[in-house]
């Protein structure tokens, strides 16, 4: 949903070589490949800028030089369009508020993973193996994950030591959508190897727990975390393929309570089954079949009952770090450095309004970024919203409304002055708004271009 991220420095002194077997920095004095290890010098992005990471694609600093899972169906992993050669790194750069806030989906939910019945999307016990031979790579490996707090491991807290039965708790499933993820690279140098905020292409196989959440990319082995909100506008970097859209991009979130079992869907046939959760999904059971070829079916076989089970119930996984969400709301965000106390009075919405004028009052000549709607806002149409900003004795110059793109609509208002008496200046006032999929209207406005911008670029939704 996590639009997530304003503009930052070009990455023209960042370089990568990709290949088939993996990436190398390159010293642009001499052209000539670095060691994996000053690959990690730079493997680090600055904040906002989002690599972009295709299915078929170990990358820079890789864990494992081999991949541990074959190529990505073609159906689903189209080509770059654009190759990352030496000396530089292509870019998409996103004008800032046009990226709706990024869609949150539970990783337990249905649908939300494929697989085919006959392909094994990762080769867990490759990978096991060579963890177990590459003692720097498997604490690489451990450390990172153990950067979100939220991971939970067989037994315990994960180590090298049970690192082995951790991945066999694991799932191969393929990403149907475009999804954002922290991705970590190994060096060989830091004890906590370094992380850039990723995007990772529909098609390709990854690794999941036990509560639906990528934990691994097979095809390079490098772990993976939950994205980190940005407090800037996103600026893509890398090879980018057809059919990308900053707009249609998906965080998955932890299911409340562990997986049974995942429904995926075979992107061949459209056919949905389940997936018992484990690095050897035999366990699968046909179910519903949507748009899939007709058939001549083999008699059915009636299958053992499996008994149910009761999973205790999880609180569910803790937010980001800094993310702030209202009593009883539907989406969290990151706010922007030097605001005040937030201040949650109506439901679905946080304000921030100092007395920045210090007249003793928070009034309309003060600043303010508000985030959420209003309970009697809820139903209005876009421009009705807009529309509500007009008040009585207060005079701005004509308000400019932009289309961002994705439904997602910004209301600028400047110039404004207060008639009195006294006559005084008033704030400037920006709202953007965009209109749920569920027919709610989403707003964030304030007083401060650039923080509501940051905010509404940070928002991810955690129900549909």
């Amino acid at each position: 949903m996590p639009g997530w991220r304003s503009a930052v420095a070009l990455v023209t002194t960042v370089a990568f070589a990709v290949s088939a077997c993996g990436g190398s920095s390159v010293d642009e004095s001499s052209g000539i490949p670095s060691p994996a290890a000053s690959v990690g010098e730079t493997f680090a992005l600055p904040e906002g800028e989002i690599f972009l990471s295709p299915a078929a694609d170990i990358g820079p600093a890789p864990f494992s030089p081999q991949p541990f899972a074959e190529p990505p169906l073609a159906e689903l992993a189209t080509t770059p369009e654009t190759t990352v050669s030496l000396g530089t790194l292509p870019q998409i750069t996103i004008p800032p508020g046009s990226v709706a806030p990024t869609q949150a989906v539970s990783g337990g939910a249905a649908g939300k993973y494929g697989g085919t019945l006959d392909n094994d999307a990762c080769d867990v016990e490759k990978m096991k193996q060579f963890l177990a031979a590459n003692p720097s790579q498997a604490e690489a490996f451990v450390a990172a994950l153990n950067t979100d707090s939220t991971l939970q491991a067989p037994g315990g807290p994960l180590t090298v030591d049970n690192l082995s039965a951790y991945l066999d708790s694991l799932t191969p499933l393929l990403l149907l959508q475009d999804t954002r993820v922290t991705m970590f690279g190994f060096t060989g140098v830091q004890a906590v190897p370094p992380s850039r905020q990723s995007v990772l292409q529909k098609g390709g196989a990854v690794l999941v727990d036990v509560f639906g959440v990528p934990r691994s990319k097979c095809y390079c082995g490098n772990p993976l975390t939950p994205p980190v909100a940005s407090t800037v506008t996103p600026r893509f970097v890398g090879a980018s393929w057809p059919g990308f859209d900053p707009a249609q991009l998906q965080v998955i979130v932890g299911s409340a309570s562990p997986v049974t079992s995942f429904t995926v869907v075979n992107p061949l046939t459209g056919q949905s089954f389940t997936v018992t959760p484990g690095p050897t999904p035999s366990t699968q059971t046909s179910s519903a079949t949507t748009a899939a070829p007709a058939t001549t079916a083999a008699p059915a076989t009636s299958a053992a009952p499996v008994p149910a089970t009761t999973v205790a119930p999880t609180t569910p996984p803790p937010l980001p770090a800094g993310a702030v969400q209202p009593p009883g709301s539907n989406f969290y965000f990151i706010p922007p450095a030097g605001l005040p106390a937030p201040n949650f009075d109506q439901p679905n919405r946080v304000q921030y309004e100092p007395d920045s004028n210090g007249d003793g009052s928070i009034d309309g000549f003060d600043e303010y970024l508000k985030v959420g709607t209003r309970p009697d806002r809820v139903g209005l149409s876009i421009d009705e919203y807009f529309n509500s900003f007009t008040t009585a004795g207060r005079t701005c110059a004509p308000p400019i409304v932009s289309d961002l793109g994705g439904g997602v609509m910004l209301r600028e208002e400047t110039g404004c002055s207060w008639a009195g008496p006294p006559p005084a200046p008033m704030p400037d006032q920006f709202a953007i708004a965009v209109k749920r999929p569920n027919g709610e209207l989403f707003t964030v406005s304030g007083t401060n271009r650039s923080q509501v911008e940051a905010a509404f670029n940070s928002v991810v939704f955690t129900t549909p």
